[in-house]
């Protein structure tokens, strides 16, 4: 469900993931991708020599039928399909579960988290990023406010439709689609696969499901993208000071999404 591409935030996701999860995991523990896409997320912890740590799953219907087969040959033995909702893995297995751009294409998350529940070890975290309906950029078409006018779906076509003459969208250079088909292929995008969610559902589903409220991480995701970034890096340093620190949780929720931290409770 995670819809891989090659933007560059991708990659930078991508580490600010494993890196998070390999200290959640610890030394032994085993991660879970959920919605792990073509994998990857699986293929870039091979290539950093921790991908013995990772397996995926994902759906692999509709849209994304054929990405299993898209899927790394190298990693592919750690994917499965989830069938009927269920995760091939038993109760209690993983150290750590992971979704990456997955939950805003989910229409009823309840389901989800209780597997998500079932598979985690006591005690053991899930950590997912994902925008809500609170984002102001669209990052599926590429688009700021795309998203808001899903109950309007006529003026979202003529907003869709203006905005891709002006040469914006995703892939607003591409000239195999024509107008009328880049414009179908959007709506279909975002009225098929996404769900944007408000922060105040999330946060009742997550509670209900693991009894805890989510944590926010949004500040130490952007310091952590500072700290990657070679013109901005010197910010890091001042991430944390107000008014710094607000701002750059601002842009994150509006921008990019949220990014929750919740745990299953251990056995008492």
């Amino acid at each position: 469900m995670s819809t891989d591409g090659d933007h560059p935030d991708e990659s930078r996701n991508y580490d600010y993931v494993i890196d998070s999860a390999m200290a959640l995991a610890g030394p032994d523990g085993q991660v879970l991708d959920f919605g792990c896409g073509t994998g990857t997320l699986l293929d870039v912890a091979e290539d950093r020599g921790v991908g013995d740590r990772f397996r995926g799953v994902d759906t692999f219907e509709g849209l994304f039928a054929e990405w299993l087969d898209r899927t790394p040959p190298r990693v592919r033995h750690r994917v499965g399909p989830i069938e009927h909702s269920r995760i091939p893995l038993d109760d209690n297995s993983v150290s750590v579960v992971v979704a990456n751009q997955v939950f805003e294409h989910i229409a009823d998350p309840e389901p989800s988290l209780a597997e998500i529940y079932r598979v985690l070890q006591p005690g053991g975290a899930f950590l997912a990023l994902f925008p809500t309906r609170d984002v102001w950029f669209e990052g599926h078409v590429r688009l700021y406010f795309a998203h808001v006018l899903r109950a309007r779906p006529r003026l979202q076509r003529r907003y869709l439709r203006t905005m891709r003459r002006l040469g914006f969208g995703l892939d607003a250079e591409d000239s195999t689609l024509d107008l009328d088909q880049w414009t179908e292929h959007a709506m279909r995008t975002l009225h098929d696969v996404c769900f944007y969610h408000r922060y105040r559902d999330i946060e009742t589903c997550w509670q209900a499901a693991f009894e805890a409220a989510p944590t926010s991480l949004e500040m130490s995701y952007m310091q952590y993208r500072l700290e990657k970034s070679r013109r901005l890096a010197p910010l890091a340093g001042i991430a944390r000071v107000w008014p710094v620190s607000a701002v750059l949780v601002f842009v994150c929720r509006r921008r990019a999404g949220r990014v929750l931290l919740v745990r299953k409770p251990a056995v008492a």
